[in-house]
């Protein structure tokens, strides 16, 4: 009710040249109020489970500017992209309202009903060959995403693994700190989960971009400019897989360590709980 009886006014301001900075500011601060109500209204108060949680992983791979958390990605997106939406209307320039409102639809596309990134698109550009130019350039921000994951990821991995060696050898002789071992097992599994998401999430984007190249194709004949659109598509769907396959070896070899680890607990079952 806030919101709608703001824009009303908002937009008799605006009509009648009174909108200023302050107004603005205004409909900023509601949205975001009322977005976050209507989070809680959606998400509720969440009871803590038992089981891995994210929370336990390696901080570099919870980094928000290229993890993504699926157990509260679809409920954010749907705030964020209602601010983000909104004030995409007060950029002046149609054509860079027009990338703003094409980048808040395609990070929650996955999650919403229908194609949001193909009819943002569609609006947003005149000429086939610049919605396949933006579809190429949401591609390669995606893949740069994912490819920012893999190296984090594989950074981490390759520095716990040889601390695993190495309390390996403390469990075999029985002078491994049990408290440490368990948490090192417990981020193991946040590291997991995290890579979970993360593959689960770029395999929806690339079903995503493939059925939005496919819709903005269509089966007219396409000129030059547009078929190397379509080539520059594929190429970024083919390199965001690659990313997602080198993440799934990944996946497979945290997991592999993962169990040695826990392994080596059960069966060390001597261990000494030695004060964390």
């Amino acid at each position: 009710a806030a919101i709608l009886k703001f824009i009303f006014i908002a937009g008799f301001s605006w009509r009648s040249k009174q909108f200023t900075r302050r107004h603005i500011v205004q409909l900023r601060t509601t949205l975001m109020a009322s977005a976050l109500c209507g989070l809680m209204a959606v998400t509720g108060c969440n009871s803590t489970t038992s089981g891995p949680s994210a929370s336990n992983a390696d901080p570099r791979m919870t980094n928000d500017e290229f993890s993504v958390d699926q157990s509260s990605y679809a409920t954010a997106c749907v705030s964020g992209a209602l601010i983000t939406g909104v004030s995409c209307m007060f950029i002046a320039d149609s054509g860079s309202r027009a990338v703003c409102l094409a980048a808040a639809a395609a990070g929650c596309a996955v999650f919403m009903g229908g194609n949001a990134l193909l009819d943002n698109l569609r609006k947003g550009y005149h000429t086939k060959e610049q919605q396949l130019d933006a579809l190429a350039k949401q591609m390669e921000e995606n893949r740069q995403k994912a490819a920012y994951m893999l190296a984090t990821a594989n950074q981490v991995y390759e520095e716990d693994h040889a601390k695993l060696a190495q309390m390996k050898k403390e469990i075999d002789k029985n002078t491994a700190d049990r408290k440490q071992a368990e948490k090192t097992l417990a981020r193991y599994d946040g590291n997991i989960l995290v890579l979970k998401d993360n593959i689960d999430y770029h395999e929806k984007q690339i079903a995503l971009f493939k059925e939005t190249k496919t819709e903005l194709a269509g089966n007219e004949n396409l000129t030059a400019a547009e078929r190397k659109q379509i080539k520059e598509c594929d190429r970024e769907i083919a390199r965001l897989q690659s990313n997602i396959d080198e993440m799934r070896g990944l996946l497979t070899n945290f997991t592999n360590d993962r169990n040695v680890l826990n392994i080596a607990l059960n069966d060390g079952s001597e261990i000494k709980a030695k004060a964390a």
